[in-house]
């Protein structure tokens, strides 16, 4: 089954958990992809945004992990639930 943004236009927590899936699956690119997504839509969870970082850093992606880690060390990123 093809998961696209059309399935959960507005779902944040959907496209966390696709995310979190790729990232665990080593598709970095498409794990990305999801977390944007998400965060296009509103603010993602703590631990999405350090797998996101993490996507980021695997892929060479020197800009947008620093972004990510600044982020990370401010009190706005600590949305856990």
């Amino acid at each position: 089954m093809q998961v696209t943004r059309e399935s959960f236009p507005t779902s944040v927590v959907d496209w966390e958990a696709i995310g979190l899936a790729h990232r665990s699956h080593g598709r970095f690119v498409e794990a990305i992809d999801a977390f944007e997504t998400a965060l296009s839509l509103g603010p993602i969870r703590f631990p999405s945004r350090g797998a996101l970082l993490f996507c980021y850093a695997r892929l060479g992606r020197v800009i947008p992990a620093r972004v990510e880690l600044e982020f990370l060390d401010t009190p706005e990123s600590m949305i856990c639930s």
